[in-house]
């Protein structure tokens, strides 16, 4: 076996992947002269993104071409070719052509009625074209990090790590090329580690954790399916049970055991959308002695049950809510 040098610890990533992020794509074109379209609060946007109580819903932004402005309460934000702005803040806000003084239109509105009616017939000088979308945060509300996640992110294009690919490469083809609706999903969900791992603002995520948390992660993951106790997941994190019950409860809110659990139905809801195994097999899989337990600690996490979770979420395109066109 060739061995290289270890990686060092990754506090950031750990604790970002505690969140299970799923995108929708709502509307991706271009506008010129007067136009403006309202963003309402988050409140409304689960709604219509079908978000559970403890998710956190954020509005995206991808400037494609082209310049734009956010508007909040007093605030404002000028984005340029390549910027991209996630709406993390609950308030709503407004999306407006520079210069633009037209009464903005309602998002819903916009999204029955397409094409807007500022969408450009052919290219001019003042063209902007747009991506828009959400991001919906599952269960991030019930993590301590989550106030981190209520700050507006405006990642300027010099600032990505991927420079333009990214939001490129999103652009939806034809709605019936095979995968499209997979592929977007994946990049979007690029384009939002992106951003979170880029903006200064989000620094102080690293604040709160540590190794021991980490390795604790990163065991649980590894062998979900085993008997784990305080006791035996200390023991392999190198520390005592109180300590590292108290660096979880620091860290992430939680106890050693609900972690454990988390991180089960999390590769639990990976496995439903992602494979095509039994929901008994899956249970057992993750550490579940019996369907019916897997089946109640599921439903009590996601709010419905394995089986019905895995069919909306799967269900085709059509089926969904045309206004918002989810991926």
């Amino acid at each position: 076996m060739i061995s290289g040098p270890s990686l060092p610890s990754d506090p950031l990533g750990v604790l970002l992947s505690s969140i299970r992020a799923r995108a929708i794509v709502v509307l991706n074109e271009t506008y010129v002269g007067d136009w403006a379209i309202e963003i309402p609060a988050h409140d409304r946007l689960a709604e219509h993104a079908r978000a559970g109580v403890h998710d956190i819903v954020a509005a995206f932004h991808v400037i494609q071409c082209g310049t734009a402005a956010i508007v909040q309460p007093n605030q404002r934000w000028t984005l340029h070719d390549g910027d991209v702005f996630i709406a993390l803040h609950p308030d709503g806000h407004v999306l407006r052509g520079l210069g633009s003084t037209v009464a903005p239109t309602p998002l819903h509105r916009v999204m029955a009625a397409l094409p807007h009616p500022a969408v450009a017939a052919a290219s001019a000088p003042t063209d902007t074209t747009v991506l828009c979308g959400l991001f919906v945060l599952e269960r991030a509300a019930t993590m301590p990090l989550h106030r981190h996640l209520r700050t507006n992110i405006h990642l300027p294009r010099a600032r990505r790590r991927h420079g333009t690919a990214l939001s490129d490469a999103i652009t939806p083809p034809t709605p019936h090329t095979p995968g499209w609706q997979f592929t977007t999903a994946r990049l979007l969900e690029l384009l939002l580690a992106d951003a979170l791992t880029n903006d200064p603002a989000h620094l102080p995520f690293t604040a709160g954790t540590d190794d021991h948390v980490t390795t604790a992660i990163e065991l649980i993951d590894a062998d979900p399916a085993r008997a784990w106790t305080v006791a035996a997941l200390a023991d392999a994190c190198a520390v005592s049970p109180s300590w590292l019950t108290a660096r979880c409860r620091t860290t992430l809110g939680t106890s050693p055991m609900r972690l454990v659990l988390d991180r089960r139905l999390r590769m639990a809801a990976d496995l439903l959308l992602h494979s095509n195994s039994s929901v008994e097999c899956i249970g057992h899989q993750i550490g579940f002695s019996n369907q019916p337990a897997f089946t109640r600690a599921f439903k009590r996490h996601y709010g419905a049950p394995p089986s019905d979770w895995r069919t909306t979420r799967r269900e085709p395109a059509d089926r969904r809510d045309p206004a918002l066109g989810g991926v």
